[in-house]
């Protein structure tokens, strides 16, 4: 019989008499139903299964074909009749098909189709059970982001089994708008990983399209929340914010200088946006501010008070705040501040009051304890501050010139102008005999990879070479530098090393077995140093031009080049966590630079010693400098303020290796080793209320530093001696200007 026919029965086009509810009707249309499952071309019937879905309305007969399909495919395995069943639960979200599918226990490959099924027809547990973090939903929904009439249905569904965020961020993939947004930025703190994770999703299938509330939702979750991944979707493409306002924040707060310069040139934006901000805003604002050293907005601005923040401090601005203050009759913000400070300041604090003022100051706590911390407080002297020496020991090797840590501080690689590489137990220093022998002389950098499988040295032959550590063969040998290698850098994904060269080029290597990746000419003379920033996306290098030049870590495209000084950078080091590199040049100067904004925060003028080595602590708080003459100073980061001067060896320092939390390895040109302790230098100036009782507990047993080691303790317990949250106080005011607690 031709199909058409049939067709025209199904639709009840043909006059036989009968009507779609008589006996006979449904008899026909079984017969129809019937020949369609055992007899004829799979392919033709499927067709025609379709085409009678589409255009027959009678439910009836909608339901025996999908019945029909569901029989086709579990007993015949119908691959046809599986792709329209599956084209009508998923796609068209049929209901009928969905519970049948559900029913019949029809099981789709896709997980995605599954979670989906589930949706529509399991309680909201059962859903989860399938979909825990309902990503195949939101993924589903992105495979269908045109389809309007599937948004909309799952978003109904969605609601009626209470998915709130879910449903809010279905309905902005929809229908965007402002209304959505707002309350999707609202919202945002409270929403799980995976929700975030959700959005993000979202956000990256909508901003191809343009779509203006999208772009302005990815600028926002940057700017209210510092969700680094929204600012690289942003640039990724090229995104703009609905107002010029939050435009000109969102390039300040990513340190798009020159876009934010040509936007907001009179600086009007930042302070509108600043005086209508929220708190957790305006501190983002200021703090930005001071790191990127842009603030000349708040100077400018008679409606702001200056602004100065609590790290920035040095010790004459102390000075003056505690004679601001106590003159002022200002005893409450006296008393403010000395509740949030760290104990080294609030030293100077004690040394400055007398103990009648300290008596007035409207403490409400313990006078004897009032007294003991005065009392203490004049035994309190910059110069008495050490670091404490542990562990000394003179290794078997002289003329040393390079030196690495393994990640679990278990052992020490070091080399010399010799063709040793020795290894040493830490922190004994027990040596592991025999020392590996190397193809050629000098080993002048050396590094071990995370997993602690492999060494990389660098030779005086020009060579990189990598070294199994278990057997100490040699795997690969990287060849292509034509002039000494002077640093190796490890990526921190493992996956790529980095080398720097006398030749002026940086080159990029796979890690461990090569080929190389990328070469680049960095300057027209010799490189010395190379760093990474905290992200691992940009490799900076200095020359003997002055230059610092940005890289791009996977590409090596240049990012930029600016003129650091007219003298060579012989050494580069960068913070851990903030943006700040720091260099030493042969006028025997240490300069300081935020690598984000390209700004020179301050220069150190250093006087009858050369600098050999430097590094940040581990909180980038101080600057460890080490010198020819064997000593180490301590500089505060933020202000430049030399803390302590000491003397660690005769000799002249040549490494500081990062070693445990707050102590470091210390190696001399000849081989001398010792590991200092800065743990209470950390403490005095971490503010009080954030230290740990268990922290300072092993503080007692330590000889050095015993008149601040005895104020920490008895500051520590007078701070503790009131109800009050570090977050309560945020700023303060002296005179003029307010102090931004940090």
């Amino acid at each position: 019989m031709n199909k058409g026919y049939w067709l025209k029965i199904l639709k009840n086009e043909l006059d036989f008499g009968i009507q779609d509810n008589d006996e006979l009707y449904p008899l026909l249309t079984s017969g129809i139903i019937h020949s369609l499952e055992y007899f004829g071309e799979p392919d033709e019937n499927i067709d025609f299964i379709e085409v009678a879905l589409m255009e027959i309305e009678g439910l009836r007969i909608h339901q025996q074909m999908v019945d029909l399909l569901i029989r086709l495919f579990i007993t015949k395995n119908d691959q046809s009749a599986y792709q329209l069943l599956r084209r009508l639960a998923c796609v068209q979200l049929d209901k009928y098909a969905l519970e049948q599918v559900h029913a019949n226990q029809v099981h789709f490959l896709d997980d995605q189709d599954k979670a989906l099924v589930a949706l529509f027809t399991a309680s909201p547990e059962e859903y989860q059970q399938i979909d825990p973090q309902y990503l195949l939903l939101i993924l589903n929904a992105i495979k269908m982001y045109d389809n309007q009439t599937w948004i909309n249905l799952t978003i109904q569904q969605l609601n009626r089994m209470g998915f709130k965020q879910l449903t809010t961020l279905l309905q902005f993939l929809h229908s965007p708008s402002k209304e959505l947004e707002v309350l999707i930025i609202g919202e945002y703190a409270s929403y799980s990983i995976t929700e975030k994770n959700l959005l993000f999703q979202i956000c990256e299938t909508m901003l191809p399209t343009g779509i203006q509330y999208a772009q302005d939702l990815v600028g926002q979750l940057f700017i209210q929340y510092e969700e680094m991944r929204y600012l690289n979707l942003a640039k990724q493409f090229n995104t703009q914010m609905l107002s010029d306002d939050f435009q000109a924040l969102f390039y300040f707060l990513s340190d798009q200088w020159s876009d934010y310069e040509t936007l907001d040139f009179q600086q009007t934006y930042i302070k509108q946006i600043y005086e209508t901000a929220n708190i957790p805003l305006k501190r983002r604002i200021l703090d930005h501010s001071r790191k990127s050293g842009h603030i000349a907005w708040l100077q400018d601005n008679a409606n702001i008070r200056e602004t100065r923040w609590l790290n920035d401090l040095t010790e004459k601005d102390w000075m003056t705040i505690i004679q601001e203050l106590n003159q002022s009759g200002k005893k409450e913000n006296l008393k403010k501040l000395l509740l949030v400070i760290p104990a080294y300041w609030a030293g100077y604090i004690f040394q400055a009051l007398s103990a009648e003022e300290i008596r007035n100051l409207p403490l409400q706590s313990d006078p004897v304890l009032n007294t003991r911390l005065w009392e203490m407080s004049r035994n309190l002297k910059k110069e008495s501050l050490t670091i404490l020496k542990k562990h000394d020991h003179k290794l078997l090797i002289d003329n040393l010139l390079s030196s690495a840590v393994s990640g679990t501080t278990k052992y020490l690689l070091v080399g010399g102008m010799s063709n040793q590489i020795c290894e040493f137990s830490l922190p004994k220093y027990k040596i592991h005999l025999p020392c590996t022998l190397m193809p050629a002389n000098q080993i002048r950098d050396l590094l071990i990879s995370q997993d602690e499988k492999y060494w990389v040295a660098a030779f005086g032959d020009l060579k990189i070479r990598v070294y199994h550590h278990e057997n100490g063969q040699i795997i690969k040998t990287l060849e292509g530098h034509q002039g000494l290698v002077k640093k190796l850098l490890l990526h921190p994904n493992q996956k790529s090393l980095y080398s720097i060269s006398f030749d002026g080029t940086l080159r990029s290597w796979r890690f461990p077995l090569g080929p190389g990746l990328n070469t680049v000419k960095v300057s027209e003379s010799e490189c010395f140093d190379i760093a990474i920033n905290p992200e691992g996306s940009v490799i900076y290098c200095a020359d003997a031009g002055g230059k610092l030049t940005a890289w791009d870590s996977t590409s090596l495209k240049n990012i930029f080049t600016i003129d650091v000084s007219n003298q060579p950078l012989t050494i580069l080091v960068a913070a851990h966590s903030e943006p700040f590199l720091a260099f030493y040049t042969t006028d025997q100067k240490i300069i300081l630079l935020n690598h984000n904004s390209q700004i020179i925060l301050r220069k150190i003028d250093i006087q009858d010693d050369r600098v050999t080595c430097m590094t940040f602590s581990h909180s980038d708080r101080f600057l460890l400098v080490a010198f020819q003459s064997g000593n180490i100073q301590v500089f505060l980061t933020f202000t430049g303020d030399c803390l302590l001067t000491q003397n660690i060896f005769s000799n002249p320092i040549y490494q500081i290796q990062s070693y445990e939390t707050d102590t470091y390895l210390v190696l001399s040109r000849n081989g001398e080793c010792t590991i200092i302790d800065i743990e209470l230098l950390e403490n005095l100036f971490i503010p009080v209320t954030k230290l740990r009782e268990s922290t300072l507990i092993n503080f007692q047993k330590i000889d050095q530093n015993p008149h601040w080691r005895d104020f920490l303790l008895q500051f520590f317990q007078f701070i503790h001696q009131f109800d009050i949250e570090m977050d309560d106080i945020t700023r303060i005011q002296v005179g003029s200007y307010d102090i931004e607690i940090e």
